[in-house]
């Protein structure tokens, strides 16, 4: 547990070292890393009476990770495009249906 807590500590410290410049002309290029696992308990209950239910564990893992990339278009204005690869893992349930990519472009307007 510990060495996770570090783990996401040096991260955090990392990416707000590496906070950009915001000016007109400047470029932007960074990423996404994520990794989830959950469990958990699932009941059904049948329509039939007297019959018991049924009980299931469940276990999710799931894995995404894309870059991103913008461009100041001016000062605190940016637009930019984003990739996603992700994979996931149910047990004892429906398959991920997700599809395991995806794009998208943005436009951020940054505070002063």
């Amino acid at each position: 547990m510990s060495k996770k807590f570090y783990l996401l500590l040096t991260l955090s410290v990392i990416s707000l070292a590496g906070r950009a410049q915001t000016q007109k002309g400047n470029q932007l290029l960074g990423g996404s890393l994520s990794l989830s696992t959950a469990s958990g308990t699932n009941t059904e209950y049948s329509s039939v009476p007297g019959s018991a239910p049924d009980v299931f564990n469940d276990k999710t893992h799931s894995f995404s990770i894309g870059p991103s990339y913008s461009y100041f278009l001016a000062n605190n204005l940016d637009l930019g495009a984003s990739l996603e690869y992700s994979s996931g893992k149910q047990t004892f349930a429906l398959p991920n249906v997700a599809p395991p990519h995806s794009i998208a472009t943005y436009r951020r307007q940054q505070a002063n």
